[in-house]
């Protein structure tokens, strides 16, 4: 089911958790809703599910306007961080509860719950624990009982908030795999409210980027990381070291060196640009190198992270340790080269 939101706005009392929002989600897209604390994202996936009502603006589900039509009635389901299971029931009751509470017609037959649940069971991998409650499981499979049981009632567009903010990052990768497959399977229009970046871009079809209640960009995870629309975006989506340029001939200047910009950046003068870790390469000579003296040398997995002081800057790069086996010292003088920068008006 799509969904089309148009000028939402939500206040509480004069502060705007939501200020306008624009909004197009597609029939069977995952659509993650990324921001900070307090960026309005949380806000906006309830006015979805009808939780919370808009001040102002529409909101259409399947082009049926539903801005201010009960939750029950707009057939979402919902799947919290904290999981909100029935703790005297058991997995399988879990399940079923809203199969047996549903406002339909003709009521589900026990047998046919039964069969409903069973496969729901199976779909999240579950079935062997149907019988067990809910303070029996781990925490990623009384998440996946919570989703089984948003799915149960056949919503319209399920929606999830922070759905994995609870778990291990173990256990957090896992999940995200997992409700990657099980979306591809279903294809139900499913949003999605998350701080975290990596899950973001690992997880949707687009991302919409929330800031102070407004959305800074939409796109797909490819389009926000690559071309960040603003200097917010970018370092929230890491951008890596901020440093004070001047822009001149389409390049960033920043001390001696000549920096590709990446972006649709300022046609001149002052500007910020942004380097990200993995854009800083060692360098002896050659053109446009700048000179660092090395802070810190950092082994993680294949990686090396090195803290550099650059005229009393900290800058953070990441190297393959696979090919910069002479790993600097602290204290060494080394020679940098800035492969891109993402640049803003200052």
């Amino acid at each position: 089911m799509s969904i089309s939101i148009k000028s939402l706005t939500k206040r509480f009392g004069g502060f705007a958790a939501v200020d306008g929002i624009d909004l197009e989600i597609g029939n069977g897209e995952l659509m993650a809703l990324l921001g900070p604390s307090g960026s309005g994202k949380t806000t906006l996936l309830r006015m979805i599910g009808g939780l919370d009502f808009a001040d102002e603006g529409t909101l259409l589900i399947e082009g049926e306007e539903a801005t201010v039509t009960a939750p029950h009635a707009r057939r979402v389901g919902f799947v919290f961080q904290h999981y909100a299971l029935f703790r005297h029931m058991t997995v399988f009751e879990n399940v079923a509860f809203g199969l047996r509470v549903a406002r339909r017609k003709p009521k589900l037959t026990e047998a046919a719950i039964k069969q409903k649940v069973t496969d729901l069971l199976e779909l999240v991998q579950l079935a062997p624990l149907a019988g067990r409650y809910p303070n029996q499981l781990s925490g990623g499979q009384r998440q996946r009982v919570a989703l089984a049981r948003a799915l149960a009632t056949e919503p319209r567009v399920l929606l999830l908030d922070e759905p994995f903010g609870a778990l291990d990052a173990k256990v957090r990768k896992e999940l995200r795999r997992w409700l990657r497959d099980i979306h591809k399977g279903m294809g139900v229009t499913t949003v999605f409210v998350t701080h975290d970046q990596e899950e973001a871009l690992e997880l949707a079809d687009r991302v919409a980027i929330l800031n102070k209640g407004r959305i800074e960009q939409v796109g797909t995870p490819a389009e926000v990381y690559d071309r960040p629309a603003s200097a917010f975006v970018c370092d929230f989506l890491g951008g890596g070291t901020r440093l004070d340029c001047q822009v001149e001939g389409g390049a960033a200047l920043i001390g001696n060196a000549r920096v590709p910009i990446v972006n649709a950046a300022p046609a001149g003068g002052k500007a910020i640009a942004y380097i990200r870790a993995h854009d800083i390469e060692l360098a002896d000579a050659g053109p446009d190198i700048l000179h660092a003296r090395v802070r810190l040398v950092q082994p993680v997995g294949p990686q090396l992270r090195l803290d550099l002081d650059f005229n009393g800057q900290v800058v953070e790069a990441v190297l393959d340790r696979d090919t910069n086996l002479a790993a600097p010292a602290p204290g060494q003088v080394v020679g940098l080269r800035l492969r891109q920068a993402n640049v803003y008006a200052g």
